[in-house]
């Protein structure tokens, strides 16, 4: 798990009932691809969402849970499969969350708003977070907390 600020987040929209990504989706994808082969980043996390969706069919919770955590995890992992065959190499070290309808960014009271929480997310450390966290981890009577002001 991660901790720290966050260099990068990036939202991926999909359409609904889908894992299938879009052509703006590639697009901030191969922003995002160059910007880890510049930077020689490979450890990542890869969080899917799905939008909460009430089925008058279906009535089962578990089963409509189940459905949005497949289709999160999904969605999460055709990120993934996109970016290792654009050339990132190994998928060692991405990790993939799948979390349904979990923490959502907007109500999920209509089309329109469950659209918003039907996304990936990626989100990545900066080398100079991932030093200090070593330097925090490493040495006890370095303070980094101290000094990270000067880097934000």
């Amino acid at each position: 798990e991660q901790t720290g600020p966050d260099l990068i987040e990036t939202n991926i929209k999909f359409d609904a009932d889908s894992y299938t990504l879009n052509t703006q989706a590639k697009e901030v994808l191969d922003k995002l691809f160059a910007y880890l082969k510049l930077t020689d980043t490979t450890n990542f996390t890869i969080k899917g969402y799905a939008g909460k969706v009430e089925s008058k069919i279906l009535t089962d919770q578990k089963i409509l849970t189940d459905y949005n955590i497949r289709l999160s995890k999904n969605r999460a992992s055709s990120v993934e499969e996109y970016l290792v065959n654009k050339g990132l190499g190994s998928s060692d070290g991405i990790t993939i969350k799948a979390l349904g309808y979990q923490d959502p960014i907007a109500p999920n009271d209509s089309t329109s708003s469950r659209a918003i929480n039907q996304r990936v997310e990626i989100t990545l450390k900066s080398r100079l977070i991932e030093q200090i966290d070593n330097i925090e981890n490493n040495l006890e009577h370095v303070r980094p907390a101290e000094y990270t002001k000067f880097f934000s």
